[in-house]
């Protein structure tokens, strides 16, 4: 799962910065005609580099979450004083 989650933002990542180039380079950013163009072409590059950094972040956070669930399963629960199991 770790892996699927790692291509897949290195994918969007990648996809979103190419798209947004290819947008930029369509439109002629100095003509006032083209704004709306450029501006989707800046919203793609500005999104490339918040989506895939994030998904990044959670896949390795999900990771780290499972192996701390695994590593603590067996671990009897004590109460406060430390005396007695609660389970």
């Amino acid at each position: 799962m770790k892996a699927f989650a790692q291509i897949g933002a290195f994918l969007s990542f990648f996809f979103c910065l190419l798209g947004g180039l290819w947008i930029l380079g369509r439109s002629n950013i100095a003509s006032k005609d083209n704004i709306l163009a450029t501006a989707i072409g800046f919203y793609f590059v500005g999104k490339a580099f918040f989506v895939g950094p994030t998904l990044l972040v959670t896949a390795y956070k999900r990771r780290l979450r499972k192996e701390w669930r695994e590593s603590v399963r067996d671990q009897p629960i004590r109460d406060v004083a430390g005396e007695n199991d609660l389970y």
